[in-house]
C-alpha cells in the first residue's frame, strides 16, 4: 500500500501533526508568485478610485499622473511576475524571439504611459488621448522585434 507523500516528495505520517521544513521550503516559490499576484490585484483594485479621480478632475495634470501611475504599476507588476516565473521555471519556456517580443511589448506600453505622464503637464487632453496608443503599441512592438 502506498503512503501519501508531502509536497517535498518525502513520505509523511498522517497520524502526527508535524510537517517538515522541506514542506515549507517547497511551497516558497508559490508564495512569492501569490504575493506578486496580490500586488497586481491591488493595482487593479484601486483602478476605480484613480479613474474616479480622473473623472472628477480631468483637466488636472496630477489626476492624470495618478491614473497613469496606476496603469504603470499594473504593467510593471505583471512583468515582474512573468520574470519571476521564468527564473523559477514556473512558466512554459519561450524561444528567444518570443522573449524579445514580450520585452518590446512591455517597453512600448511603459513608454506610452511615461509619455502620458510627461505630456499631462503640457497638454492634459493630449495625455489622455495618448492612452489610445496602448491599443496599437503591442502590435508595433511585435513588428520592431521582428516577430
Amino acid at each position: 500500500m502506498c503512503s501519501p507523500k508531502s509536497v517535498s516528495g518525502r513520505e509523511r505520517d498522517h497520524g502526527s501533526e508535524r510537517v517538515s521544513h522541506q514542506d515549507y521550503i517547497a511551497v516558497l516559490p508559490l508564495n512569492k508568485v501569490l504575493s506578486k499576484n496580490f500586488a497586481f490585484l491591488f493595482t487593479i483594485t484601486i483602478m476605480p478610485f484613480t479613474s474616479d479621480l480622473l473623472g472628477k478632475f480631468s483637466a488636472n495634470p496630477l489626476a492624470i499622473d495618478i491614473f497613469a501611475a496606476n496603469l504603470l504599476l499594473a504593467t510593471m507588476e505583471t512583468q515582474l511576475t512573468v520574470i519571476y516565473g521564468r527564473r523559477k521555471d514556473l512558466v512554459t519556456p519561450e524561444t528567444a524571439q518570443q522573449t524579445r517580443a514580450a520585452r518590446y511589448r512591455v517597453a512600448a506600453s511603459v513608454f506610452v504611459i511615461a509619455l502620458s505622464i510627461v505630456l499631462a503637464w503640457v497638454n492634459p487632453d493630449a495625455a489622455k488621448y495618448c492612452w489610445l496608443l496602448l491599443a496599437v503599441a503591442p502590435r508595433l512592438a511585435d513588428r520592431w522585434s521582428g516577430r
